[in-house]
């Protein structure tokens, strides 16, 4: 075909085949291939049509292909996480639940020999009266209180209690919006939590991070060495350093402190969990609310808290042990001379299953149950030994540090 023909010529019969570069297939030979030669196209319009047809052929050809999961591949994920990464302001939910919850939240900055040591607080009374943990406060010698609207207050520490790692502070002249505290018996597993954090240069715009609650009923080591029994473990991220913020749920309502420190012991003979530096940014625990508050009852109304002790050290059943008991419990390892666990006849080997009808389902369970209850306090102990169901009563009295 000759360039210089005009697109409207009419054109005469074909050259011999010998003399062509092309053939129809009719006239190959049936046993020979067919091969087909892209060559360049002469006209301008040839290469548009050329490029549809082959967008519309790619197109078609690929849907083909996503519809019998030719494209599919099976490779290796990799997650990507950050650490202290504040949740976007477009996240709405997120936004309101914080709105909610800021009015309510401070940051205390306690001055020592040593330094300043700055932690969120909680306001758990509207006469000024605040949250937070023992180890942002203890030993200070001067507070201060910035509130989610900038204005700053000096305030008086009302108590510590090393054991719960609760502490109050108060300032005062001013009304504040109290917090709405969360029941620790409806919270569960896997249930959403928010991280906010005031430690920030400006606590009207804290550091907000979002988890699950992750496991109830931790026992956890405090940095001053101190048993926390019956924690709240979340995946939230925030620095290892922060102190006390407050962890929260979706309707705004404080769930727990979050303890400035803390380790998780292993609380069965067969979990080796080790607590690590990548676990102190991945893990923390809070100290369930409606405990610390609580707690900061007894400090503002006496000064000092009683802590309920039984005498017993537990452990969580092993899955053998289960096994044989066919019921979850609190395991006697060893009964505390001179203790209400002895004069109520317990020994080592019996598994606490019930105190006073609630059930105990763990270590850590045990120790809440009891430490809901008062000093001097009678409670029914009902324990299996040997398969058998037995009751148990004992008289409880005060464990506190001094008393």
């Amino acid at each position: 075909m000759d360039d210089d023909h005009d697109e409207g010529s009419e054109l005469g019969p074909p050259p011999p085949a010998d003399d062509r570069l092309w053939r129809h297939p009719s006239e190959l030979g049936g046993s020979q291939p067919i091969r087909i030669v892209a060559t360049r196209p002469s006209r301008g319009r040839s290469v548009t049509i050329g490029v549809v047809s082959g967008l519309i052929g790619a197109a078609a050809m690929l849907a083909v292909l996503v519809s019998i999961g030719a494209l599919e591949t099976h490779h290796t994920t990799v997650a990507v996480e950050q650490v202290r990464q504040p949740l976007p302001a477009s996240s709405s939910q997120t936004s309101t639940v914080t709105a909610k919850v800021l009015p309510s939240l401070a940051r205390v900055d306690a001055s020592r020999p040593t330094g300043t040591v700055s932690g969120t607080a909680v306001v758990f009374r509207s006469d000024g009266y605040l949250l937070t943990t023992a180890d942002v406060v203890q030993g200070s010698t001067a507070l201060v209180v910035q509130l989610s609207d900038g204005t700053t207050l000096a305030a008086t520490l009302v108590g510590v209690d090393a054991p719960s790692d609760v502490a109050v502070v108060k300032v005062r002249g001013t009304q504040m919006r109290a917090a709405v505290l969360a029941d620790e018996d409806d919270i569960v597993l896997g249930q959403p939590a928010l991280a906010v954090d005031c430690v920030s240069g400006r606590p009207r715009v804290p550091d907000v991070n979002l988890g699950l609650v992750s496991a109830l009923g931790r026992r956890v080591a405090s940095s001053s060495g101190v048993m926390l029994p019956d924690m709240i473990q979340t995946n939230v991220r925030i620095a290892a350093n922060d102190a006390a913020a407050a962890l929260v749920d979706s309707t705004g309502a404080v769930m727990g402190l979050i303890a400035a420190t803390g380790a998780h012991l292993p609380s069965t003979a067969d979990e080796t969990t080790v607590a690590t530096t990548t676990d102190a940014l991945v893990l923390r625990y809070a100290t369930p609310i409606d405990y610390a508050s609580k707690v900061a009852d007894e400090i503002i109304a006496t000064g000092k808290v009683t802590h309920p002790w039984l005498g017993v050290e537990t452990s969580d059943l092993t899955g053998d042990q289960l096994a044989g008991t066919g019921q979850a419990g609190a395991r006697v390892d060893r009964v505390i001379t001179a203790s209400p666990a002895l004069r109520a006849g317990l020994l080592v080997g019996d598994v606490v299953v019930s105190i006073d009808g609630t059930a105990v389902t763990s270590s850590a369970g045990l120790t809440a149950v009891l430490r809901r209850d008062n000093p001097h306090q009678s409670v029914r102990i009902t324990y299996l030994r040997e398969g058998t169901r037995r009751v148990a009563v004992a008289t409880l009295v005060d464990r506190s540090p001094g008393s």
